[in-house]
Parts: structure tokens; C-alpha cells; sequence
């Protein structure tokens, strides 16, 4: 089949020209329209990513206030502790002329590796310290009983026989007499 197109060159231009406006207009449409849904698209997506951020920060937050809440909470634990050991310290002080943390600090270096203090009172009354405590072997009493006596701190050492009773395992005691060195 042969088809021949007989309209004037002006008319061929303009249908020409009609049909690459109606092309023109079609895609400039769908492009636009592209680009609509697209930015919706993107909006939406940054609106969920700052919502998203807001919460991860607000978690953030909250955690970092759990963590300081508990910080503040183990320091004022601490510090109760102090505050405990110190009224202790405080009332065995009132009780006598005897400096009780003068009297503890000069027994602690004396007590050798592999035994320790379970006990320590001071009675103001008599001047006294009861000393109780637990050693491996008997020869870390022995070194203790002699650190002590060297002391002059301490006017009379009471050492009774059974500390030694043991080689091994012995639960020891000791009464110290203060001196007059001890008086505050």
C-alpha cells in the first residue's frame, strides 16, 4: 500500500510542530510528576530519619543519666560508708584518751603476709587492746608477738600459749597494754 500525503508543506510543519508540543508537554508531565513523587518520597524519608535521630537521642540521654544516677548513686554509698566508719571512729575516740587510729595504724604494718586482724578492741578504761585475728603458720604469730613487744607503744604484750598451739591454721589473740606514748 502506498500512501501519499498531498497537504501544503505549511500544514505538514504545523502537525509537525503540534505533535512535538503534545511530546514536549506529555514528558514535561511525566517529569514533573517524576519528580513529585520522588520529593515526597525523599521528604518523607528525612522526616523519618529526624524522627528516628530525636529517638536515638532521647535513648541516648536516658542511658547517660542511668549511668550518672548510678555513679551518684555508688558515691553516696561510699560516702556513707565513710561517714559510718568515721561516727565509729568518732565515739570510740570520745570514750577515752586514746588515739583509736594512731593505736590501729601502728599494729597494721606489723602484721606479716598471710595473717590478718579479724578483731580489734580498745577498752579507755583499762588501756587495753584485744587483738584477734588468723594466720597460716605459727611462725607468723611468733614474728607479731615480736614485732609487738619491740613497740614501745605497747607496755605489756599478753600472749597466751595457745596462738602456738598449732603449726598451721591458727586463730590467735593477743592483749596490749598501751603506754603512756598511746595518751592522745
Amino acid at each position: 500500500m502506498i500512501n501519499f500525503n498531498l497537504l501544503p508543506k505549511q500544514v505538514k510543519q504545523d502537525i509537525a510542530w503540534r505533535i512535538s508540543a503534545r511530546i514536549f508537554f506529555v514528558s514535561a508531565l511525566f517529569a514533573a510528576l517524576w519528580f513529585i513523587i520522588v520529593g515526597v518520597l525523599l521528604g518523607a524519608a528525612r522526616y523519618y530519619l529526624v524522627i528516628q535521630e530525636e529517638g536515638l537521642r532521647a535513648s541516648a540521654q536516658a542511658i547517660q543519666r542511668q549511668e550518672e544516677v548510678r555513679e551518684v548513686q555508688e558515691l553516696e554509698q561510699e560516702i556513707n560508708e565513710v561517714n559510718h566508719a568515721l561516727r565509729g571512729l568518732k565515739s570510740a575516740r570520745a570514750t577515752g584518751g586514746y588515739n583509736t587510729l594512731a593505736v590501729l595504724e601502728r599494729i597494721a604494718p606489723y602484721v606479716p603476709q598471710g595473717a590478718y586482724l579479724t578483731q580489734a578492741t580498745i577498752s579507755a578504761d583499762t588501756g587495753t587492746v584485744a587483738l584477734e585475728g588468723h594466720a597460716s603458720v605459727r611462725s607468723q604469730v611468733v614474728i607479731l608477738k615480736e614485732y609487738l613487744e619491740d613497740d614501745t607503744f605497747f607496755s605489756e604484750v599478753k600472749f597466751p600459749l595457745s596462738n602456738i598451739s598449732s603449726e598451721e591454721n591458727i586463730d590467735f589473740s593477743f592483749i596490749l597494754t598501751l603506754s603512756n606514748e598511746a595518751l592522745l
